[in-house]
């Protein structure tokens, strides 16, 4: 037998023992987290959550993506994108990319999926990557500037550090949006394919689109908020609303953790961390976490059916 035949198999066994990795983290996390509160807690819990606020916040996951997909519109204009995406294509890969993120671990297979399909906006090359890049670290700028803010006005007892940690992710943001202007000048100091590829990056051409993608963002992990409160109250309605809406999004910030699956039990064991000190109780803390969950499976289930019915190619422009 070959070597690059016997490659083959060892990479296999290598990819199922990770995911069989990931899976048994994910449930020793769930596992943690659902011990935390009594069977009957639990089940009280779950009896209480209504149809009508999954079928609400499954709309509001929708509206996310749409200004999701508004975001990605405004950047590619901000960096002079000649043949943009029109708008409806845009919001059909983010549906797609959330069911690519859901799938695979780390949170970021949908994101190349997106770059991918958007690479003839700029005749090919990296800036579609650079630009989808850029669209996760405003998203992140924008969760921690959304929730320094509301703590600002409204504090939690025992959650600090948070205003610290949105001017990084503002100043993350800002460095990100220059970055590939940096990298164009070194290119010219940097011989061979390497210095070609970093002329070949984006220029804001228009930065103050990126103070309105900024915006977008802020307005997206809004929306991811609203999702969360309104599956909070619905199981514990008397909880101040200000704690939840400023915790949720940190706590959605488990779904990147690389060691599991879509944030499976990282996420349900940090809504009930961090929700505790909002007041949640754990098993109500526990059950709106898997509301959630099941929000962001239907809506992978759905992108996915989008991604079979039209086939994500390199999107046209309008």
């Amino acid at each position: 037998m070959s070597d690059d035949a016997a490659t083959v198999p060892a990479s296999k066994a290598r990819a199922r023992a990770m995911f069989a990795l990931k899976l048994a983290i994910a449930g020793l996390a769930l596992a943690w987290t659902l011990t935390r509160a009594p069977l009957a807690a639990l089940l009280d819990s779950a009896r209480r959550m209504s149809a009508f606020a999954l079928l609400a916040g499954l709309g509001l996951s929708a509206l996310n993506l749409v200004f999701a997909a508004a975001r990605s519109r405004v950047v590619l204009a901000a960096y002079g994108a000649p043949a943009p995406p029109r708008l409806s294509t845009l919001v059909r890969l983010q549906w797609v990319g959330v069911f690519y993120n859901t799938v695979l671990p780390g949170n970021v297979g949908g994101d190349v999926v997106r770059a991918h399909a958007m690479r003839d906006a700029f005749a090919g090359g990296p800036n579609a990557y650079v630009v989808v890049l850029l669209e996760r670290v405003f998203g992140l700028a924008g969760l921690l500037t959304l929730s320094a803010s509301i703590l600002a006005v409204h504090p939690v007892a025992g959650v600090t550090g948070l205003s610290r940690l949105a001017v990084l992710g503002v100043v993350a943001a800002l460095l990100a949006a220059t970055a590939p202007l940096v990298a164009r000048r070194l290119g010219r100091h940097v011989p061979g394919k390497l210095g070609a590829l970093l002329l070949r990056l984006p220029e804001a051409g228009r930065p103050g689109f990126l103070v309105l993608a900024f915006a977008l963002s802020i307005t997206t992990q809004a929306l991811v908020a609203g999702t969360g409160l309104l599956l909070v109250h619905a199981v514990a309605p008397g909880v101040a609303a200000a704690g939840v809406l400023a915790l949720v999004p940190v706590a959605q910030v488990a779904t990147y953790f690389p060691a599991t699956i879509a944030g499976l039990g990282v996420r349900e064991a940090a809504f009930v961390v961090l929700l505790s000190h909002a007041g949640v109780p754990k098993a109500d803390a526990t059950v709106a976490s898997l509301s959630m969950l099941a929000l962001q499976l239907t809506v992978a289930l759905i992108g996915g059916l989008l991604h079979v019915a039209t086939p994500t190619r390199a999107a046209t422009a309008v």
